[in-house]
């Protein structure tokens, strides 16, 4: 047989007939005997040493096509492919995001907001009252005093003073509206004052926490009182009648307790 009727396999290559043939790199193949170059594999395809049909191209890790041989896309942000060759991406677990061409679930971190005892696996959304401002593991953070978040929360700011509470920003420490206040709404903003002649305990979180002031009745909680007249008294806070004073007795406007009530004139007890 002449030397020069040797001729390369396929997924071989050389310059001329009847010299040593090399393997087509990988990444390229070559699917005819003879002389000629390999050619290269479609875009995020890759193939072994030698590869000698188009079907060799397979897609690389993080890539993903129906079928082998074609050019292959890469997986979408919050997605994976472990795999070479055709298939589909996975998506990543709930509460997990990834890059785009992630080639394993641990590519798939927690999200802002959720937390996990590793990467890979599903994440949680940080409780209420607590915040995480950071991709992948690691813990929620609690919220400053006073304040509450929802759940999920992704950043310090998200902690916002809960009723009652007060302060010029949110994600700081929150102060209890003093006594005689009360503040119905989240966030930030001032206490209001109660209705005049009540009282509410610090950090009220309601008009109707605003009672009567002892010597000073109304039939309701939340709305002005009006003072006892004169002959009467009050001595408990809130709702309720003003007594009479014993009779003989009379009493200031206004009075809180029954010594209040002292002998009329011209008589003794």
């Amino acid at each position: 047989i002449l030397v020069g009727a040797c001729v390369c396999m396929a997924g071989h290559t050389a310059s001329i007939n009847g010299v040593e043939c090399f393997a087509c790199a990988a990444g390229t193949y070559k699917n005819a005997t003879g002389v000629g170059e390999c050619t290269s594999c479609p875009m995020r395809t890759s193939s072994l040493p030698g590869s000698d049909s188009l079907n060799d191209c397979v897609c690389l890790v993080g890539h993903a096509a129906p079928t082998d041989g074609v050019e292959c896309v890469t997986c979408e942000a919050g997605t994976f492919k472990s795999e070479i060759g055709a298939g589909s991406c996975s998506a990543c677990p709930a509460g997990t995001n990834s890059s785009g061409g992630s080639d394993e679930v641990t590519d798939c971190r927690c999200v802002v907001g959720h937390d996990a005892s590793g990467d890979g696996i599903e994440c949680i959304a940080c409780d209420a009252g607590g915040y995480k401002g950071t991709v992948g593991t690691g813990p929620c953070v609690t919220c400053p005093p006073g304040t509450s978040s929802e759940s999920g929360a992704v950043a310090l700011t998200g902690c916002k003073c809960t009723i009652g509470y007060t302060a010029g920003f949110d994600g700081v420490e929150c102060l209890a509206c003093e006594a005689g206040e009360y503040k119905v709404s989240t966030g930030t903003g001032a206490c209001s004052m109660c209705p005049s002649h009540t009282n509410s305990a610090s950090g009220s979180n309601d008009l109707t926490d605003c009672h009567c002031v002892v010597g000073y009745t109304a039939l309701s909680d939340g709305v002005s009182c009006t003072m006892c007249e004169a002959g009467t008294y009050k001595s408990v806070t809130g709702t309720g009648n003003c007594l009479m004073c014993p009779v003989g007795t009379s009493s200031v406007p206004g009075s809180y307790v029954r010594d209040n009530c002292t002998c009329l004139a011209g008589l003794t007890a």
